[in-house]
């Protein structure tokens, strides 16, 4: 039997239930799974997909910080939908700011701001260290 002294932990998805548990391997390889024998309260951290922002009335979800890079992208659609040739390059230069912005986005979303555990996806497709 697996326990915390000597293996990993593990957690699961099997329908919409979630399995912790242990994952140990012993001295001839065999490995095993022990799930925990006890309810817990556990803290999910996922990512939300955005809502369209279909009226002059809506805010975007994101932090405040962030809503110039939603500018860009529309300052950079209008330059691009201007039959001018030179509007182009104005468009492009539009185009490279809003990608900085979104590099910006990620990097916030990568730091943890929150004392939430983050899960990383593990190479098997039913378990998640």
């Amino acid at each position: 039997m697996a326990d915390s002294t000597n293996s990993r932990k593990y957690w699961w998805l099997k329908g919409e239930e979630i399995g912790i548990g242990y994952l140990a391997t012993d001295t001839n390889d065999n490995t095993s799974l022990t799930a925990v024998d006890e309810v817990k309260e556990v803290s999910i951290v996922y990512e939300e997909e955005l809502p369209d922002l279909s009226s002059l009335s809506d805010v975007p979800s994101l932090p405040t910080r962030f809503h110039l890079t939603i500018v860009s992208k529309a300052i950079q659609k209008g330059f691009e939908v201007n039959p001018d040739p030179n509007f182009l390059q104005v468009a492009q230069y539009w185009a490279m700011d809003f990608e900085l912005g979104l590099k910006r986005i990620q990097e916030f979303k990568n730091k943890a701001y929150t004392k939430v555990v983050k899960i990383v996806r593990a190479n098997s497709p039913y378990a998640i260290r």
